[in-house]
């Protein structure tokens, strides 16, 4: 059996999240925004969406580094990072072009992690506290900032990823991820502790004024 198979069969999902990207657009959404989701794959935001990334995948609209995005100043409505920010090499540089192609009084989304093991299929280099966030996000007025994973999620996910990283078997690690997940889940479920000191992942909304 080919082991992405074999994942979709024993998958357990540990992750809860108490804010997302439809949360967002939900709250804060404008009628027909031109919305630029920025790396995050080609997750379907709406009509209006132009998906980016680096990668040419199916429904990608332009493949770029988000570090240099070839849109004109003031383009969109709402921009969209969703687990992104941990894979670039200059955030700070990244929020400045978010900023640029984002229109004045448009809004962007941007959710990254922070007590979360590594991810080892691209190369990981960052994990962002709340207050990581509102500093490299500075130029935009701060709407709103929060825990998006909370702790008992955070738990969860590192004690699978742990024991899948245990023999190097993949097949093995995978299965006795698993069990370990059933033991776990009920720590996602309560979702105890919505502290961002030990969230599993951060958000922040902002405005560009």
């Amino acid at each position: 059996m080919k082991l992405g198979n074999f994942k979709k069969m024993l998958n357990i999902n540990v992750i809860r999240k108490t804010y997302d990207i439809g949360d967002f657009l939900s709250g804060y959404g404008f009628e027909k925004a031109i919305i630029l989701n920025a790396g995050s794959s080609s997750t379907n935001l709406g009509e209006n969406c132009i998906n980016v990334d680096i990668q040419n995948k199916p429904g990608i609209h332009c493949v770029c580094d988000v570090h240099n995005i070839p849109f004109g100043k003031n383009t969109f409505d709402i921009v969209v990072l969703s687990a992104v920010l941990q894979y670039c090499r200059n955030p700070h540089q990244v929020a400045s072009e978010l900023f640029r192609v984002l229109k004045p009084g448009g809004l962007v989304y941007v959710d990254a992690p922070f007590v979360q093991a590594y991810c080892p299929d691209t190369p990981d280099l960052f994990r962002f506290s709340k207050d990581a966030l509102g500093v490299i996000f500075s130029q935009f007025n701060l709407l709103q900032s929060d825990t998006s994973i909370p702790g008992g999620s955070a738990l969860a996910f590192y004690c699978q990823s742990l024991v899948r990283n245990a023999t190097g078997n993949r097949y093995i690690d995978y299965f006795l991820g698993t069990l370990v997940s059933l033991v776990v889940l009920p720590f996602s479920l309560l979702n105890f502790n919505k502290n961002s000191n030990v969230a599993g992942a951060v958000y922040l909304v902002g405005k560009k004024v």
